[in-house]
């Protein structure tokens, strides 16, 4: 929700690097890691799960990644797909 906030308040850099670091917490508790684990060490530990799950926290966090270091600027929205997305997998891990 504040990832959400912020990127509505126009503070897209700031909304996207909480958004990669819910998703990157969200993983590291799913893989029953001690610690929030950056994006190039969390995607080879996720071995298990599908090709499109896997596919989704890649793109995302590459994505989010490159806008929070100002190498990309977002032109698409993404940041609302990779949010719906995402609520999917926690509803569903919920289940």
């Amino acid at each position: 929700d504040s990832a959400k906030l912020l990127y509505r308040q126009n503070n897209i850099k700031d909304g996207y690097e909480k958004l990669s670091q819910s998703i990157r917490l969200f993983y590291s508790n799913r893989l029953e890691l001690e610690k929030e684990i950056i994006t190039s060490d969390l995607l080879p530990l996720m071995k298990r799960f599908d090709n499109q799950e896997k596919s989704l926290v890649e793109e995302s966090l590459r994505l989010s990644d490159m806008i929070e270091f100002a190498k990309h600027i977002e032109k698409d929205n993404k940041f609302e797909q990779i949010v719906t997305e995402f609520s999917k997998i926690i509803r569903k891990e919920k289940i």
